[in-house]
């Protein structure tokens, strides 16, 4: 669930939106595999595959590091576990990161820069009111306190780059 922060977080913070369906993997019998869609802007749909890709890796590179020095406490719980911290502290980040963004290009005077934005995530959303059977947010638990406030103070020192790039333009692609 963790996965979902981080591709909620980015998605939003960059005007965009995304939805996901399960799918029966065919090589692996019993398993399922969940099927992401980002909706919006290819420059931003593309931004947002590197980050949620270097996000995910970095945080289960830091989560190995973290667990090293742990004791007494099963490594998939605590991991996963931090891996949920780690993954609302960056949620939150990035949510804060788009707020001042879009305040100090109003502060600015590129109204119409906001406009343009505003528009683009007014297709997005009404490309997502058009979905049907298709899930948009899971709800995450985790099992390990430790392990999810550890993720959680290491979510905070994550690089997460510039925000400006959250105005970018581009054609407007919406995916099926």
């Amino acid at each position: 669930m963790s996965t979902q922060y981080i591709l909620t977080g980015l998605a939003k913070s960059f005007g965009c939106d995304f939805y996901f369906h399960k799918i029966n993997d065919l090589n692996r019998r019993g398993k399922v595999l969940t099927n992401y869609k980002v909706v919006g802007q290819a420059s931003k749909v593309e931004t947002i595959t590197y980050m949620y890709q270097f996000l995910l890796s970095e945080i289960d590179r830091l989560a190995i590091v973290a667990f090293s020095d742990v004791v007494g406490e099963s490594a998939r719980s605590w991991k996963n576990a931090f891996r949920l911290g780690a993954s609302t502290t960056i949620y939150k980040r990035l949510m804060a990161q788009r707020k001042t963004v879009h305040q100090e290009a109003k502060d600015a005077g590129l109204g119409n820069a906001l406009a343009v934005v505003r528009s683009a995530e007014k297709d997005v959303m009404r490309f997502m009111q058009n979905l049907r059977g298709m899930s948009t947010s899971s709800r995450g638990t985790c099992s390990s306190a430790g392990g999810f406030s550890a993720g959680r103070s290491a979510g905070g020192n994550v690089n997460l780059g510039g925000g400006g790039s959250a105005l970018g333009r581009g054609s407007l692609r919406l995916t099926k």
